[in-house]
């Protein structure tokens, strides 16, 4: 399939789901509110998955992170708001940064 890019299935997670691995694609799309940052993460069983990181939690977790860190990210399910008026979908986020130089990266 020569000129093909192919995309690694999206994560879509379950309540108390998490997902781990290295960060090998970070590619930024545009929707009707904005940027989001997709990562395709290969996670410690080998299998790549795209994160869709446009829910605003999640969004603002994986801010900086960059190709080679290692990433954790659990999805918790939908949460009200302090005041219950409202629901939002809430994830925690570790990042481990990577040591490596990656090609590109201007970083310096």
């Amino acid at each position: 399939m020569t000129g093909v890019t192919e995309f690694a299935k999206a994560w879509r997670p379950e309540p108390d789901e998490t997902i781990a691995g290295k960060v090998l694609i970070v590619d930024v799309r545009k929707n009707q509110y904005g940027e989001y940052s997709i990562l395709t993460v290969k996670q410690d069983n080998g299998e790549n998955l795209a994160v869709h990181c446009f829910h605003t939690v999640l969004k603002n977790g994986v801010d900086g992170v960059g190709v080679g860190d290692h990433i954790k990210i659990k999805y918790h399910g939908k949460l009200p708001t302090k005041d219950g008026e409202r629901t939002y979908n809430a994830y925690t986020t570790e990042i481990e940064p990577s040591d490596e130089i990656v090609a590109g990266d201007a970083s310096f």
